[in-house]
C-alpha cells in the first residue's frame, strides 16, 4: 500500500511509541497520542513476549527510551 504523505497519526497507549517511532519514517502532519507509553530503546527490537514485559516493567526504563 502506497501512503501518501503527509497524514495523521491517532495513537494510544501501547502504539504510542510506535507511532512516534514512525516520525523518523515519514512525513507527518498530525500526531495525536492519548496516553502514550514510552519505553527503553531496546523494547523496539526483543520479542513481544515475557522479556518483553521485564523490559518495560523495570523502574525508570522509560528514561533509556529513543521516543525523547
Amino acid at each position: 500500500m502506497q501512503l501518501k504523505e503527509p497524514f495523521s497519526i491517532i495513537a494510544e497507549s501501547m502504539s504510542g511509541y510506535t507511532a512516534i517511532k514512525l516520525l523518523t519514517k515519514y512525513r507527518v502532519k498530525n500526531l495525536i497520542l492519548l496516553v502514550p507509553a514510552v519505553y527503553h530503546v531496546d523494547s523496539y527490537v526483543i520479542p513481544f513476549n515475557q522479556g518483553f514485559s521485564e523490559m518495560i516493567r523495570k523502574p525508570k526504563s522509560w528514561v533509556h527510551s529513543d521516543a525523547w
